[in-house]
Formats: C-alpha cells, structure tokens, sequence
C-alpha cells in the first residue's frame, strides 16, 4: 500500500526468482485472466496500515510480480548482512522492482485498453493510478539515490520489462 487518502494504491505482489519463462509466462497469463473477466485482483486477508479500519478483503490496483534470480539474492544476503538497518533502502535492485513494476503495470494497461472492458474505466484508472505513483517513487529514487552497485539486468528482470515489445 501507498499514498494517502483517496489516492490509496495497493498491489498483489508476487515475488519469484524463477527465471524460467514458462513459469513466468504462466504468472503473466494469470493476470491477464483477471482482466479478460474485468476484475481487480483482491487480497482476501488484509490488514490496511492506511486505513486501519480496514480488515478483511481489499481490492488491488493489479497483481505484480518482481524478483531477481540466485546471484541477485546472493547480492541482496550481503548487502542486507553488511547494513546497519534492515531493509534494501541503498541497494540498486530497489530500482529494479520499481522497474518491473513499471512496465508490467504499462503492459496491462494496454492489454485491457485493448479488451475494451464494460467497466474497463475502473480497471484501467486504479492500474494507471498505481502506475502514476509508482513512477514519482521511481523518480525520487532515482535522484535521491547514489548507489555504487549497477543493476545487472538478469534474464528475469529483462522478461518482466519487456512485456509491451513481446505484445
């Protein structure tokens, strides 16, 4: 979850280090199920920290999915054990997810466009939503980050920000 009042976004995230793209394909097509049906993805247990009145099952602007393969996760083990504080706040594969991200939401964007939804205005506005939030965080990292690592662009993170060519 993220933003603050009615601009309140929320992602299913699936996290994964598969770089096989059967799986990943099938992950993909999973979500693309949902929005051939013209529904969001929910959460069916949720406790909101954005609204804490909130309990129970929430809508979500889309699912996602991020990840990185072994050697990404070997690098984070380190960078996490050599860190005073936990959490991936100066390491580069923040950008990476925030990438991923990024693109999946834009693929699915125009995946529904194309479907021509009934109700696709609400399908597309709360993916376009997440997908404006989204990019401020990106930009902010971006500028406000000085990280010595380089991201490495594995074969996972290349899939998932290439959805759109593949289309």
């Amino acid at each position: 979850e993220f933003g603050k009042g009615k601009n309140i976004v929320r992602l299913s995230i699936d996290v994964t280090t598969s770089t096989d793209e059967e799986v990943l394909e099938k992950k993909v097509r999973r979500n693309e199920r949902l929005i051939d049906k013209d529904r969001l993805p929910k959460i069916k247990y949720c406790k909101s920290k954005k609204e804490p009145q909130r309990k129970g099952q929430l809508e979500t602007a889309a699912r996602v999915i991020i990840g990185t393969d072994e050697d990404g996760v070997s690098e984070m083990a380190e960078v996490l054990e050599e860190t005073e504080k936990p959490g991936i706040d100066d390491f580069y594969i923040q950008i990476e997810f925030l990438e991923e991200i990024r693109e999946q939401l834009k693929y699915f964007i125009d995946y529904a466009a194309k479907k021509r939804l009934k109700s696709g205005d609400k399908v597309i506005g709360e993916k376009l939503k997440a997908l404006g939030e989204i990019e401020k965080i990106l930009e902010n990292k971006k500028r406000s980050l000085r990280l010595p690592q380089k991201a490495r662009k594995n074969k996972l993170y290349k899939y998932l920000t290439a959805l759109n060519a593949a289309a």
